[in-house]
This record gives C-alpha cells, structure tokens and sequence, in this order.
C-alpha cells in the first residue's frame, strides 16, 4: 500500500520559484523607476560592494545620470550627489511592518545577485581547479 503525503512547504515553495521569478523580473522596471535619474553614489559592503560597482556601471550605461560605488568605509563625508543608495538596505524599503511588496522585493534581489552570479560562471574554471588542487572531494 502506498501511502501519498501532502506537499511540504518547502516542495510548495520551490514549485512556485519559476513564477515568481518571471513575475520579479516583469517587475524590473519598477524597480529600475525607483530613483529620478541624477548624480548617485551606491554603497555595499563585502560582496554588496561589487554589486554597487555593477549598478553604477548599470546607472550610467542606461544614461540615467553619474554614478560612483564606495564602500561604506569610504564613502566620502561630503559629495555632490543627488541620492545615496545603500544596496542591500534598499531593499529593506519594500517591507514595513504590515506589507511587503514581493514581487518588487524579488525583482530587486534577482537583481542584485545577478553580477555574483555572473562573477562565478565567469570564473568556474579557476574555482574548481583551485578545489581540485587542494584535495578536496
């Protein structure tokens, strides 16, 4: 006799991925509209800081205006900018205490990950070589 058990959670939550990430990435616009265009510096720390150099990198390219990166460290105490955006903590401006807007907060995290993503599949190879050569299984 087979016994069928209903669909954990986590089987929910990872069936429903694809559609919530085609559905964060309709959304990217709206993040994109967060800020007028104008005069930036993007703050990250660690791993956020390279993410902060891909979206100045993105700010400009797309002509929304001048764009620096700093880390938090050495953000300087007086610029000319028009914002300041700290990357990860700028997503926390999609939740409060009593809604948070997923599809725009997802929108912003795929984003976000994007440029690490891209920064390992870009180096694979040597990631796996150096694996490799110290033993590891």
């Amino acid at each position: 006799m087979r016994v069928t058990l209903p669909p954990s959670y986590a089987e929910v939550e990872i069936a429903s991925q694809p559609h919530m990430w085609r559905k964060a990435a309709a959304c990217a616009e709206a993040v994109a509209q967060q800020l007028p265009p104008g005069r930036v510096a993007f703050v990250g720390c660690g791993t956020s800081f390279y993410v902060a150099l891909t979206v100045a990198a993105l700010w400009e390219s797309h002509g929304r205006g001048e764009a620096d990166a700093y880390p938090a460290s050495e953000m300087p105490a007086r610029g000319s900018y028009d914002y300041v955006a700290a990357v990860q903590v700028g997503l926390a401006s999609f939740q409060s205490a009593h809604f948070t807007n997923w599809p725009i907060l997802m929108a912003g995290t795929l984003m976000s990950q994007i440029p690490v993503l891209l920064l390992f599949i870009a180096g694979q190879r040597y990631f796996v070589s150096s694996i490799a050569s110290t033993g590891f299984k």
